[in-house]
């Protein structure tokens, strides 16, 4: 059986192995020059790993972590010693408060969200992975399925997308079309993620720690809102990282950095201005995770449809990716369960 998968995200990638496993011949096709989609760990100074997208995960992510016992990828506790710091909306004021004890720890993965990536991409043979092939269009009309892109015109018997289903609905014309209801959720489904921004700072020193900080922070006023200490499982290399605000778009790169580093100093202290790098991810600006000209939604609006799920074109055309998962959707335990869905109905 001739798979095509669009996507070489987590998804794309597991669906991509469960299906060879199973003896069937698969090709990927991945617009960007990388593997990972929404997972992508970015190296600062000194090799400091900084997850740029999905980063956390949770014991009950059983998916997640099945996959990665089986992938041999390790993963550590996030860390949530001392003190964590809220911020107020009105003033300079700063509220102290500690995680409990008995709250469940969050997980990130050795050596960074990519290491997973990597593992399922080294077990998937090269030639299936076609690079920088963005689909333009995709076609049921005839005895196989065809995905078209800028440069060649692939075949197979059965044609998944992993793609975020807004991206889908937007970016590649379907012949025949979609149904128009499938089309209209799809286009009010939220792609998790797809309008972040992501900021890490590197330091040569853990000095949060140092005095009693845990490295998490809330703000309702500044430009970060969110942000945990991102030092390396090795405990190598130092950093801290979080979300910022919506406005962030409207600063250019060096604003948003100013901005950051003084809010930062607002909770440490001057220690905080000591900055090894400084680096952040706009995703809404990435044209593969988000169909950008359209208005943004709800946190997960339409996030695990059950309509999202139904095979089309006689079974030959299956929607996949976190975002259709019908638990944790958009979030990486959502993407291996989705995978491990469209392996099932390709396998029917």
């Amino acid at each position: 059986m001739r798979i095509i998968i669009l996507g070489a995200g987590l998804s794309g990638l597991t669906a991509a192995y469960k299906l060879k496993k199973q003896g069937a011949y698969v090709t990927v096709l991945e617009a960007r020059a990388r593997v990972g989609g929404r997972i992508w760990t970015k190296r600062l100074e000194g090799d400091t790993p900084a997850e740029a997208g999905a980063t956390w995960f949770g014991m009950k992510h059983t998916y997640l972590v099945d996959l990665l016992k089986e992938m041999e990828v390790g993963h550590f506790e996030q860390y949530t010693e001392g003190a964590s710091l809220i911020g107020s909306a009105f003033d300079s004021s700063l509220r102290r408060f500690y995680i409990p004890k008995d709250e469940p720890p969050s997980y990130r993965i050795e050596g960074g969200s990519t290491a997973l990536i990597r593992a399922l991409a080294n077990r998937i043979e090269p030639s299936s992975l076609q690079m920088g092939a963005p689909v333009d269009s995709l076609d049921f009309t005839g005895s196989s399925c065809r995905a078209t892109t800028h440069n060649d015109t692939y075949e197979a018997d059965v044609l998944v997308s992993t793609l975020p289903p807004r991206l889908l609905a937007q970016s590649i014309n379907v012949t025949p079309a979609l149904p128009s209801t499938l089309r209209e959720l799809a286009l009010n489904t939220q792609t998790w993620m797809g309008r972040s921004v992501k900021f890490f700072v590197a330091y040569k020193k853990r000095f949060w720690v140092d005095n009693e900080f845990s490295g998490a922070a809330f703000s309702q006023g500044g430009i970060i809102p969110e942000m945990y200490d991102h030092t390396s499982s090795d405990g190598v290399h130092f950093a801290l990282k979080g979300f910022l605000s919506d406005r962030a778009y409207q600063l250019p790169l060096e604003k948003r950095r100013e901005a950051v580093i003084n809010q930062l100093v607002h909770y440490f202290g001057p220690e905080a201005k000591k900055v090894a790098e400084y680096g952040d991810t706009l995703w809404g600006g990435d044209r593969y995770t988000d169909a950008t000209d359209l208005p943004d939604l709800f946190p997960h609006q339409n996030n695990g449809h059950p309509l999202l799920r139904e095979p089309l074109f006689d079974g030959r055309f299956l929607i996949g990716g976190s975002e259709t998962a019908d638990a944790f959707p958009g979030y990486m335990d959502g993407a291996v369960n989705a995978a491990l869905r469209v392996v099932g109905q390709v396998m029917r």
